[in-house]
Protein backbone atom coordinates (compact mmCIF):
# COMPACT_ATOMS: atom_id res chain seq x y z
CA UNK A 1 0.00 0.00 0.00
CA UNK A 2 1.53 2.87 -1.13
CA UNK A 3 0.23 6.51 0.55
CA UNK A 4 0.70 10.44 -0.15
CA UNK A 5 0.34 12.45 3.41
CA UNK A 6 -1.78 15.63 3.31
CA UNK A 7 1.19 17.64 3.52
CA UNK A 8 2.62 15.98 0.14
CA UNK A 9 2.40 16.97 -3.52
CA UNK A 10 0.52 15.11 -6.19
CA UNK A 11 2.23 12.05 -6.72
CA UNK A 12 3.09 10.46 -10.55
CA UNK A 13 3.38 6.58 -9.82
CA UNK A 14 4.47 4.58 -12.42
CA UNK A 15 3.45 0.62 -12.88
CA UNK A 16 6.12 -0.26 -14.96
CA UNK A 17 4.61 -4.08 -16.76
CA UNK A 18 6.68 -4.50 -19.79
CA UNK A 19 10.83 -4.57 -20.22
CA UNK A 20 9.96 -1.86 -22.83
CA UNK A 21 8.58 0.68 -21.12
CA UNK A 22 10.32 3.54 -20.25
CA UNK A 23 9.73 5.73 -18.02
CA UNK A 24 11.53 8.76 -16.28
CA UNK A 25 9.05 11.92 -14.90
CA UNK A 26 7.51 9.61 -12.63
CA UNK A 27 8.21 10.24 -8.43
CA UNK A 28 7.96 6.70 -8.22
CA UNK A 29 7.98 3.08 -9.91
CA UNK A 30 6.70 -0.04 -9.58
CA UNK A 31 9.07 -2.49 -11.98
CA UNK A 32 6.92 -6.16 -11.83
CA UNK A 33 10.09 -7.02 -14.99
CA UNK A 34 12.76 -6.80 -12.34
CA UNK A 35 10.62 -7.16 -9.07
CA UNK A 36 12.25 -3.64 -7.39
CA UNK A 37 10.32 -0.17 -6.65
CA UNK A 38 12.06 3.01 -6.30
CA UNK A 39 9.97 5.79 -4.49
CA UNK A 40 11.13 9.29 -4.64
CA UNK A 41 9.82 12.27 -2.21
CA UNK A 42 6.95 12.32 0.60
CA UNK A 43 5.25 9.29 0.55
CA UNK A 44 4.46 6.17 2.86
CA UNK A 45 4.91 2.61 1.96
CA UNK A 46 3.08 -0.24 3.96
CA UNK A 47 2.68 -4.10 3.97
CA UNK A 48 0.91 -6.40 5.09
CA UNK A 49 2.50 -8.89 7.33
CA UNK A 50 3.69 -12.73 5.64
CA UNK A 51 4.19 -15.78 7.83
CA UNK A 52 5.31 -18.80 5.78
CA UNK A 53 4.05 -16.94 3.01
CA UNK A 54 0.27 -16.43 3.70
CA UNK A 55 -1.58 -13.33 5.31
CA UNK A 56 -0.51 -13.20 8.76
CA UNK A 57 -2.94 -10.02 9.58
CA UNK A 58 -5.33 -7.60 7.90
CA UNK A 59 -3.06 -4.92 9.40
CA UNK A 60 -0.37 -3.33 7.71
CA UNK A 61 2.70 -1.91 9.05
CA UNK A 62 4.73 0.69 7.74
CA UNK A 63 7.81 -0.39 5.85
CA UNK A 64 9.00 3.19 4.07
CA UNK A 65 8.52 6.74 5.16
CA UNK A 66 9.96 9.35 3.06
CA UNK A 67 10.63 12.72 3.10
CA UNK A 68 10.51 15.59 0.56
CA UNK A 69 14.35 15.13 -0.17
CA UNK A 70 14.41 11.30 0.13
CA UNK A 71 14.44 8.10 -2.43
CA UNK A 72 14.55 4.73 -1.44
CA UNK A 73 14.95 1.53 -3.75
CA UNK A 74 13.23 -1.94 -2.45
CA UNK A 75 15.11 -4.73 -4.86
Amino acid sequence: MITIPKEGKEYRLCLKKSEMQEFSTYDGIVDFTQKSMRLDGIVQYKRYSLKNGKLNGLLSSPVYVGKSNISMSFP
